[in-house]
This record gives structure tokens, sequence and C-alpha cells, in this order.
């Protein structure tokens, strides 16, 4: 079983378009042939009565497993009211890949070795990319890129410096949200490393993917950096959480928000574009994407919560916008996507079980641990920026690494719980003894 995780790991960050075989209405890689294969194995397993197939109690991770089922059952209803079934049948088949694939991992993995080598060959398949998104800027050679998108203004022959690396990627944005999950891998190997020279190729490569993330020109994902590196230097400090210092806190916030409004004229311009749709003049991009968002809360007003259905938003949008929108029907919204598309239950459950993964990893690295702390510090870091970053993402439910890194999360914290090696279970129990 560790072979046929290590391949299915190893295909998807690599990317799965440089094995694949296409057929009739259909694209067949490694990965979606192990990740179709994950089901039947889990159901074998299941047949066998292995006890391993159980949700945990504690590892919050259970909680994201119950969230995927709500959702895929959600996809599967939502074909009696769907408008466009080729797009549903395609959503469908996505959901159904990733949360195969990110089950095995959550159900399989059950030893710490284990988990160590998949996420190796995670960071040493994403390591290939990253040389490939230098090749790009260097040389000016893209196999999957389409450059009348790309190179729009036409320089990338003449002048490097305004060459983007996308790699594998349908786009920019892609490319640089994925960067962010190298650099949380990095960190994790780098921390885990224990000789010195390991680490220094994890500092280089670390350097090296932040520079690509800023090559590809995409503002939230650079300001995701800061944040993931924040949100990992912030875990480290000790906190009184008490309310006085939470209201504290808040106060503070609210006054550097109202601060930067009254003196940043960008971000007053900014929440300006939320009351302004752009009927009756210049319609920029970033104007584009809230109109996106307000017809896509009224869509789902429309459909009484339920949502437009697995993978009609984009034919919604097409066919239902009365605001402009420049063509552009992708939401190029993780969260809205989940709301408007699969509707309120199953997005509740999902920022639910979301927050119980941030709350466990919490809970981990509060507790001193030479291992279990800087992996979790790392993971919640990401989490926190994945909010942010899947925000400028095309569509994460067709990019399958996603699914695959989400599993790894979810088979870390599910090896945590089952192992003896849980630092907070350990740590009730010295507070019994005392």
């Amino acid at each position: 079983m560790t072979l046929y995780l290590l391949v299915l790991v190893a295909s998807v960050f690599l990317g799965t378009e440089l094995f694949s075989l296409s057929l009739p209405g259909f694209q067949l890689t490694i990965y979606r042939l192990l990740g179709l294969g994950a089901m039947p194995l889990m159901i074998l397993q299941i047949w066998r009565q292995n006890r391993q197939l159980t949700l945990g109690t504690r590892d919050g991770a259970s909680s994201m497993v119950v969230a995927y089922g709500i959702w895929w059952f959600s996809a599967l209803l939502s074909f009696f009211w769907v408008k466009d079934l080729v797009g549903w049948a395609q959503a469908v088949f996505l959901l159904t890949l990733g949360m195969s694939a990110a089950g095995l991992l959550y159900w399989c993995v059950s030893r710490l070795d284990q988990w160590k080598k998949l996420v190796r060959t995670a960071w040493i398949m994403m390591s290939g990319l990253i040389v490939w998104g230098y090749f790009e800027i260097l040389t000016n050679i893209y196999l999957f890129a389409d450059l009348s998108k790309l190179d729009r203004r036409g320089t990338f022959n003449s002048d490097m410096g305004s060459r983007i690396p996308v790699t594998i990627f349908e786009n920019q944005n892609d490319f640089a949200t994925m960067l962010l999950a190298y650099l949380c891998l990095n960190l994790i190997c780098q921390k885990i490393s224990k000789s010195g020279r390991p680490q220094f190729l994890y500092w280089v490569t670390g350097l090296l993917a932040t520079y690509l993330i800023y090559r590809t020109d995409s503002r939230m994902s650079l300001l995701c950096v800061g944040i993931f590196f924040g949100t990992y230097w912030l875990t480290q400090l000790r906190y009184d959480l008490s309310t006085r210092f939470v209201k504290r806190v808040v106060i503070l916030l609210l006054l550097a928000l109202v601060a930067i409004f009254a003196t940043v004229p960008q971000v007053s311009d900014a929440l300006g574009s939320v009351i302004y749709t752009g009927q009756s003049g210049y319609l920029s991009g970033d104007l584009v994407r809230v109109n996106l968002l307000r017809l896509g809360i009224i869509f789902l007003g429309q459909t009484f919560g339920l949502g437009v259905g697995a993978g009609n938003i984009e034919y919604w949008m097409e066919h239902a916008a009365f605001l402009p929108l420049k063509g552009i029907t992708n939401m190029h919204h993780w969260w809205f996507e989940i709301l408007v598309g699969y509707g309120l239950i199953p997005f509740i459950a999902y920022v639910v079980a979301y927050g119980h993964l941030v709350q466990r990893l919490w809970q981990i690295q509060r507790i001193s641990h030479k291992f279990h702390q800087p992996v979790a510090r790392s993971l919640l870091a990401f989490l926190v920026t994945f909010v942010f970053a899947s925000t400028t993402s095309a569509n994460n439910i067709l990019i399958e690494w996603h699914w695959v890194f989400f599993g790894l999360i979810l088979a870390y914290l599910q090896v945590v719980d089952t192992s003896n090696e849980d630092p907070c279970l350990k740590k009730r129990k010295e507070s019994i003894r005392r």
C-alpha cells in the first residue's frame, strides 16, 4: 500500500499532464487511475473489517471526512435541478476522484515514517516544478502554456524580466498557489532534517520558490507569502487569551483598519468597488470579481440555499447574469464556489471542519515536541494562508494536487491520533500523574 500511495503522490505533484492518455471526452492519467482505484481498495478493506477504517474522535480530520461526505452527497442530489448535465458530470467525477484520494491517505497512512516518505516524495516532485519554472523564464520555452493569453503584450521574446512561470498549470495564479504549499512542505522537511547540509538546501529552495511567486505577478499570492511566514512566527509566541486581551486586540485592529482606509487611497478605492458595478463606465478585473460574487449570492437565493448545482456556476453566469462580466464566468473564489455551487449545508459543514483542522493543529503546536511542533505549525500556517490564496486560483476542484495535499494533512492528524506519540494525550497523562 505504501508504494501505491507514493506513486499516487508523485504523479499528482509532478504533473498529471506529463503522463496522460487522451481518450474521447476524457483524459486518463496515472493519478486518476490510482485515485479511482482508491474507492474499491477502501471497500475491500471494509469488507475485511479493517479496524483502521474508522473515524477518529479527537484528530480533527474526521470532521473534514464527514464534510467531504456531505459535500459529495449534495453534489449527487443536485442532479435533479442542474441545467448543465455535462458540467455536473465533470464536477462529480472530479469530486469523487479528489475525495477518494484524500480518504485513501487518511485511512491508509498509519505510521509516522510512512507519512514522512510521502511528504518527501511530494517535496521532490514539486522541486522539479520549480526547476521547470526557472527553465521557462530563462529559455522562454513553454510546453503547455497558451502564450496568446500569457504573453498578451508580446514581450517575452525581448524582455526576460516579463516572462511568467506556469509549468503544467493553466495560469500563473494556480502555480503560485502550489508554490505556497511547497513552502509549507519545504519548512517541514527543513525542521525535521537532522543534518546541516539538507537544511541549507531547504533554505535555498525556499528562496527560489518565493522568487517564482514574485515572478508570477500574483499580488494575492505574494501577500500570502507574508501571511504564511507571519502566521508561523506568531504561533511561536505565547499568548494570554483572556477576554481583556482579546478585546484590546480587536480594538487595535479596528483602529488600524480605519487608519488604513483614511490614509491609503488604494484601499478606499477598493472599498468603493464593492458598491460600484461598472454598469456605466470602466470595468476592471477586480470589479468583475465583485460582480461575480454578487451574482453568486443572488443565484444562491434563487435556488433557496441549495446552490446552482455541481459544475453549473459558469452556466448560470453565462445565461443568467445581469451585471457586466467581460465574458468571465469563473468565480475565482474557492469558498464561494462551494457556497454557490453546492449550497449552504455543504458550505457550513466544510467551514466548521476547516476550523476543526486549525483548532487541532493549534493544540498540537502548543505542546513542546521536537517533531510535532514544527510540523503542526507549518500545516497550520498553510491552512490560514489557503483561506486567502484559494481566492486567486481559477477552480480548486479542477486542481488535483489540492486534494492530495489536504489528504496529507488529514493523514498526519490521523497518525497523531492513532499513534502513541500524540503530544496532547501525553501532556494530559503527565498532568494526571502529577
